[in-house]
């Protein structure tokens, strides 16, 4: 079981893939609807891992400034970038610091593989 921070703003989405990564993969998972207090929560530590939202609606952090932050202090666990976004893998898939780009087009699916070792 991993322990996983999910940042979105949009709660239909949070509520999906902590469901999904909860009752069907057996992972706990902590949901934050803003990029700060994502960062906030992730400067604790004790977690396997981060999905992050790339477009957070609201004049905050975005995505990108979400893995840039964290990275200051944390340089080993994996942070996704989830996003609804065309080309995002072709725009933001070699930003450092970077584990991965998931789009949202491919489904849930592809998200419950990320920890499947965890």
């Amino acid at each position: 079981m991993a322990r996983i921070l999910l940042g979105d703003d949009s709660k239909s989405v949070t509520d999906t893939l902590k469901d999904q990564l909860e009752i069907f993969e057996g992972h706990q998972v902590e949901t934050y609807a803003t990029g700060e207090d994502l960062v906030a929560r992730a400067t604790q530590g004790d977690y396997a891992g981060i999905i992050t939202d790339f477009d957070y609606n609201t004049n905050g952090l975005n995505g990108l400034d979400v893995i840039a932050a964290i990275r200051e202090f944390d340089q080993t666990n994996p942070i996704y970038l989830f996003t609804g976004e065309v080309d995002a893998e072709r725009k933001y898939g070699s930003t450092p610091g970077l584990t991965a780009v998931i789009s949202k087009s491919d489904g849930f699916d592809q998200v419950s593989k990320l920890f499947e070792d965890s």
